[in-house]
This record gives C-alpha cells, sequence and structure tokens, in this order.
C-alpha cells in the first residue's frame, strides 16, 4: 500500500502507511529507506525543517540497522545534504530581510 501512494506521488500518505509498517516491523531497513525518500520529496517542495529532522532521523536509522545497506548512506547523505543548504540559506535569508530594497535609476 505504501509502495503505491509512494508511486502515485502522494507522498504525505506513503509515509503514513510506511510509519504504519514500522509499528510492525521496525527492524526493515527498507522501510526507513523509503519513508526518508518520500520526505526527501516532501521537504524540496515545503522545506518543513520537522520533515529535515524527520528525514536525517530515517537515514540514521537505516544505516544503524544495516551498515552495508548502501541505500540508506545514500538518504542519510541526501539530508546532510539538505541540512547544510538550510543552514547557509538562513543567514543569507535574514540578510536579506535587513537590506533595504534596490532602487532603479
Amino acid at each position: 500500500m505504501a509502495d503505491s501512494s509512494f508511486r502515485d506521488k502522494d507522498y504525505a500518505e506513503a509515509v503514513r502507511r510506511y510509519t504504519r509498517a514500522i509499528g510492525v516491523d521496525c527492524s526493515n531497513v527498507a522501510l526507513f529507506s523509503n519513508r526518508a525518500a518520500c520526505r526527501e520529496r516532501l521537504y524540496k517542495g515545503e522545506a518543513d525543517p520537522a520533515l529535515l529532522e524527520a528525514g536525517l532521523a530515517d537515514g540514521r536509522e537505516c544505516v544503524a540497522l544495516d551498515p552495508g545497506f548502501a541505500r540508506g548512506h545514500q538518504r542519510l547523505a541526501a539530508f546532510l545534504e539538505l541540512a547544510v543548504r538550510a543552514a547557509v540559506a538562513g543567514p543569507a535569508t535574514a540578510a536579506r530581510r535587513r537590506c533595504p530594497p534596490c532602487r532603479a535609476w
């Protein structure tokens, strides 16, 4: 069911379904990986810090459950990159708000 939601690009529903599946089998690294993939797509559309934190947690859990699972490392790396971008963008965005608007000559 979760996989079909993912294929249909209903990522929020897929996250809910993967979460339910993890409640049944919390040792299945693929469930954490797939949920992280959904959260990555949602984050890229919304840039919600909660999604970033949840995706980082899923990536870390993938690596902890199976250090040999390459996809888990990929998921974690993707969220670490997003976290760095968010950290860099934060001060730049604040600086832009403080600057007066440009005037056309």
